[in-house]
């Protein structure tokens, strides 16, 4: 009796399944029902000894993720060989070949991250300062040192020190330093007051708070100012996640728009396909990382003029995928395709750029 709701395994899926040995008592772990053989023929769970080590859970699912008959293979050699058939044949209800694309999406963009931390890290950012060049930790040193002196008579030693600090770097030290500064000279205090009439409430409010987070990060980094600036940018690096995943349900978004009187209509289609797209284009650009990453051989060049090719092509080639991806999923014809995949990267060029906006001003101020 074939009952709804049961997965039952064929030959092909029993032979793949664990060799371990088989329990001798015949009562199913799972619903209790009677085994007569291997496979609970009630709900189909396998009647093995429950002596799982570590190792063998990491094996079976590095067997299970990687095997070439998995679903996660399939859905690969779908997005690559034929654009847009993932998402397609989902919406049609042939889901059992594919990897869901919740699942998809998390697999991919986890791999690809690991990949990018790992490859590029702190690389991407300098830190390395030489000491005799580092102007805004010195004279944020001498400031700490004149506050300490003040009042006494070794005050005379700092004060042309400072000066001469503010000579070399023009405008910029002063402006960091002052901010160190609750108001120490009346002048400055007079100007900033001056311009701060002229502005907006917000504005003003938001000048307060960039100087005090700036303060509170050159307090944080010994007035090091380049440190703290590289700090943000190192915040804002490990936010690109955030990026793709913020910029997603906006890109489903402009394709429904786009194709509002389309036969897809609800926004979950054009969700599906966003998904499935953003997994691809991990694939792609963990490539791209990894050919722009490999090392010269001066005695190949050859095997060179091939990594450059292969950079090229994994950077222009995620256009052609989802142009014909669209082509495949919304049954477009090509001269409204080419017109609605413009607007399409014309849109999501400023979605993109207004949320690294946010993201850079949430990594500055929090």
């Amino acid at each position: 009796m074939i009952k709804p709701g049961v997965v039952y395994l064929n030959d092909s899926n029993r032979s793949a399944m664990s060799h371990k040995k088989l329990r001798n008592e015949k009562e199913c772990l799972n619903c209790g029902s009677v085994v007569s053989e291997r496979f609970c023929s009630h709900c189909g769970q396998e009647n093995l000894e429950l002596n799982d080590s570590v190792t063998h859970l990491v094996i079976h699912y590095v067997k299970d993720m990687f095997n070439y008959d998995s679903k996660l293979w399939h859905t690969l050699r779908a997005l690559v060989t034929r654009p847009g058939l993932v998402a397609a044949e989902y919406m049609l209800g042939k889901r059992q070949s594919y990897l869901e694309p919740i699942r998809f999406y998390a697999f991919t963009s986890s791999i690809f991250f690991l990949v990018f931390f790992f490859l590029l890290g702190d690389g991407v950012i300098s830190t390395e300062v030489a000491q005799d060049k580092n102007y805004p930790k010195r004279l944020y040193n001498l400031e700490k040192e004149k506050s300490f002196l003040a009042g006494t008579p070794d005050t005379m030693y700092v004060v042309p020190l400072i000066n001469s600090l503010r000579l070399k770097t023009r405008d910029t030290i002063p402006a960091v330093s002052d901010t160190l500064k609750q108001g120490e000279e009346g002048s400055v205090t007079d100007s900033v007051e001056t311009e701060e009439e002229t502005e907006g409430w917000l504005l003003k409010l938001v000048d307060e708070m960039a100087e005090k987070r700036e303060r509170e990060r050159l307090e944080e980094y010994g007035g090091d100012k380049g440190q703290a600036d590289n700090a943000v940018l190192k915040e804002v690096f490990y936010k690109l996640p955030q990026l793709f995943f913020l910029s997603l349900p906006f890109f489903a978004f402009i394709l429904k728009m786009l194709y509002w009187r389309s036969r897809r209509t609800s926004y979950v289609e054009h969700f599906i396909f966003s998904i499935y797209h953003y997994a691809y284009l991990f694939i792609i650009m963990l490539l791209y990382i990894l050919a722009y990453n490999m090392p010269e051989y001066e005695s190949l060049p050859f095997l060179n003029s091939v990594c450059q090719l292969l950079v090229l092509g994994f950077f222009f080639y995620p256009f052609i995928h989802l142009l014909l991806s669209m082509k495949r999923f919304y049954g477009d014809r090509w001269g409204r395709l080419i017109f609605r995949f413009c607007i399409l990267l014309f849109l999501l060029f400023f979605v993109m750029l207004a949320l690294f906006v946010v993201i850079a001003v949430i990594a500055y101020f929090f």
